[in-house]
């Protein structure tokens, strides 16, 4: 997927209901018991398509937190690295990469939050390690 990724339009195809609700730790949280997420209102727009994306994925796998740091930040992970995926076209990072050493620009630029576009590096990172070994 790309720059083009609506992940509101995603939760409503997969049938599940986006609640806005003044969560106090959290941004966003899908809540499998009840198939819904929760976000945090009045969002900018870059942050709320990058929780949401996240929150997504959990809604796609029903996913919930386990109790076991571990595993849960495993969870997270997974769950940042196919967020970013869909929100950012390799193509385009390296563009911006390029044309910038600046990465809250990158950012900026592709309407995601800092975490996503990490995620999204390493993913890059490490695909092109398998290629190059």
């Amino acid at each position: 997927m790309t720059d083009l990724y609506d992940p509101r339009s995603h939760a409503a195809d997969l049938g599940v209901p986006i609640v806005e609700y003044p969560l106090r730790a959290d941004l966003g949280r899908y809540i499998p018991a009840l198939h819904t997420i929760l976000i945090r209102p009045r969002m900018r727009a870059a942050l709320e398509r990058s929780v949401l994306a996240h929150e997504v994925v959990h809604a796609e796998r029903r996913e919930s937190q386990t109790g076991v740091p571990l595993l849960d930040l495993r969870m997270e992970r997974n769950a940042d690295t196919t967020a970013s995926l869909r929100l950012i076209e390799e193509d385009r990072l390296i563009d911006l990469m390029q044309w910038s050493p600046d990465a809250g620009r990158w950012a900026i630029e592709l309407g995601v939050t800092a975490d996503i576009l990490e995620a999204r590096i390493a993913h890059l990172r490490r695909h092109r390690l398998r290629e190059a070994g």
